[in-house]
């Protein structure tokens, strides 16, 4: 499948480094319409603008394109976004509805005034900023205060007002090299039912060689309030936050307590950096016994995980590290992302008392802490 030709924004952020640039002055379009933070936050400043709140009121949620001959069905998630200093940013995933846990794109969009019109400037993660992020929509009191420098600007779509929505189209080409073209355009139109993008990219001589178009474009459509969607969020009194990623096959085994689970994971800080990965070349899956002697947020987190499953346990520090941390790798006080996959479940008893425990790659990060250090 060409995800790539499939959606505008997705081509935008995929281009090559040379086709995200800082916006110019002022674009061909404007002439023709004007005259680190560590700790999850809830907070995400917001401005007075009626019609940029009517916009934002249009993107948030949960949008789901159906499948077509030529494309899978897809996932459009849409969440407020703490960015410092930053109003009106939205944080989005677009993903595949059998990859829900893996986004093929994910960003940060930003509505704002620019002589007088909106604006919808779509924003990238630099380096590995965005990857404890994924899921987060789902639970935006999550996500941690998104630093301004961490994002490239990509483009600005103006937006004009239409009947019941809002449309913009990107100014002028933008460089791209994919699937062999060499220019692109792109635009989307947002309603309070749907989200439809339309991109098309050229050759050197200025010939079609894909895109999606009126009829054959991909509308998301709004998902009402409590349809079920590909990844839910629980959060528990003591600040854990378990992100159900992908749901087990039906009948797979179910880990019980004293129950063995064979997993593979990765885990990040909230500013992007991973700090271990079973995932690694060389390394081996992890097994354990729960509850055992990992952290108590692996503890309680995994409770009852089956094969298959992949979930997502945003842990904070009184159930991780705490106050002091794991030097050198894991700074004091520190909330920690783990995305952990079940690959096996033994619920059978041990054959000798202490058995389970870690497999490959030394002792891991999710290793319990001593008693000093933090409860769990």
């Amino acid at each position: 499948m060409r995800i790539v030709a499939l959606l505008a924004w997705s081509a935008l952020l995929v281009a090559s480094p040379t086709a995200i640039v800082r916006a110019q002055d002022r674009s061909p379009l404007d002439a023709a319409v004007s005259g680190r933070a560590d700790k999850p936050i809830a907070a995400v400043l917001a401005s007075d603008d009626a019609e940029i709140e009517a916009i934002k009121r249009m993107l948030i949620g949960s949008h789901r394109a159906e499948a077509a001959a030529d494309r899978p069905a897809m996932w459009l998630h849409v969440a407020p976004a703490p960015v410092r200093d930053t109003p009106d940013a939205l944080y989005f995933e677009i993903a595949r509805d059998d990859h829900a846990a893996e986004p093929f794109q994910q960003g940060v969009m930003r509505l704002m005034r620019v002589r007088g019109g909106i604006r919808l400037r779509l924003h990238s993660f630099e380096g590995s900023v965005g990857a404890p992020l994924v899921g987060m929509w789902a639970n935006p009191a999550s996500m941690p205060l998104i630093d301004p420098s961490s994002l490239g600007i990509v483009t600005d779509v103006p937006l004009v007002s239409e009947v019941d929505s809002f449309v913009g189209r990107t100014p002028c080409p933008y460089p791209i090299d994919r699937d062999g073209a060499v220019e692109a355009t792109s635009s989307i139109s947002v309603s309070r039912t749907a989200i439809v993008f339309e991109d098309e990219g050229v050759d050197a001589t200025g010939k079609k060689v894909w895109g999606l178009t009126g009829e054959r474009a991909p509308t998301f459509v709004r998902r009402p309030d409590g349809a079920e969607l590909p990844i839910t969020a629980e959060v528990r009194e003591n600040g854990l936050t378990i992100l159900r990623m992908a749901k087990p096959e039906h009948g797979s085994v179910t880990q019980e307590e004293g129950g063995e689970v064979v997993v593979h994971y990765t885990g990040w800080l909230l500013d992007g950096r991973q700090f271990d990965s079973s995932r690694q070349p060389g390394r081996e899956l992890f097994a354990v016994r729960l509850p055992g002697q990992v952290i108590a947020g692996w503890n309680e987190g995994l409770k009852g995980i089956a094969r298959g499953e992949r979930r997502r346990l945003i842990i904070p520090p009184d159930l991780a590290y705490g106050v002091r941390g794991r030097p050198p790798v894991i700074p004091p006080n520190s909330t920690l992302v783990f995305d952990v996959e079940c690959l096996h479940v033994n619920n059978e008893a041990p054959e000798a008392p202490g058995a389970g425990g870690g497999a490959g790659g030394g002792q891991p990060p999710p290793q319990r802490p001593e008693p000093s250090r933090t409860g769990g």
